[in-house]
């Protein structure tokens, strides 16, 4: 931080988070329980974010959060892809992939939430970005029992229904009529 070297851990930070940057923001996912201030504990498997100013002045107790993630009884945070301007949360639901959206304000120094898909799907989920520095373009990869691995195209200004929406590029061949499954 301008130039002089800020140990976050002396500032408060969990020596088992995970810890990664977006812009001027630090997005922490928490590995264990963490107890921010007098009666206020995130758990395990939250996704925080914090500005970087604001954590290196004021430490872990004085700092202001924002919760992205906070897990419950059926859900879980697998991963999460960066974006020029989104950041792109892969949520597991009852075992179950599901996509949220969370757009960077740049005005009110806030992400804010632009929704998830309607319905999580049995099937696995990965996405990546293009080209997080210039461009809101990832790539998304799906499969479940009944499709092939598939990679297509989206953009995370599209949100939830870009996911739907996404620009097949690449796939596998199917080896059965999956269509004829689902009706089953």
């Amino acid at each position: 931080r301008d130039g002089v070297w800020v140990d976050l851990q002396e500032k408060g930070l969990q020596d088992s988070a995970r810890v990664s940057q977006f812009g001027d923001r630090l997005l922490i996912w928490l590995r264990k329980p963490w107890t921010l201030q007098p009666g206020v504990e995130e758990p395990a498997g939250s996704l925080l974010s914090v500005g970087v100013d604001d954590f290196c002045e004021n430490g872990a107790a004085g700092a202001s959060f924002q919760v992205l993630f906070k897990p419950t009884s059926r859900t879980s945070l697998d991963a999460f892809e960066m974006t020029k301007n989104y950041l792109m949360l892969q949520v597991l639901d009852t075992v179950k992939s599901r996509i949220q959206f969370w757009r960077w304000d740049a005005q009110a120094r806030l992400f804010a939430d632009e929704g998830a898909e309607a319905q999580a799907a049995i099937r696995g989920t990965g996405v990546k970005p293009l080209d997080s520095e210039d461009s809101d373009e990832y790539f998304l990869v799906t499969n479940s029992f009944l499709e092939p691995s598939t990679l297509s195209l989206s953009d995370a200004s599209t949100g939830p229904s870009g996911v739907l929406g996404a620009e097949r590029l690449k796939g596998l061949l199917p080896q059965y009529d999956y269509e004829e499954a689902v009706k089953v």
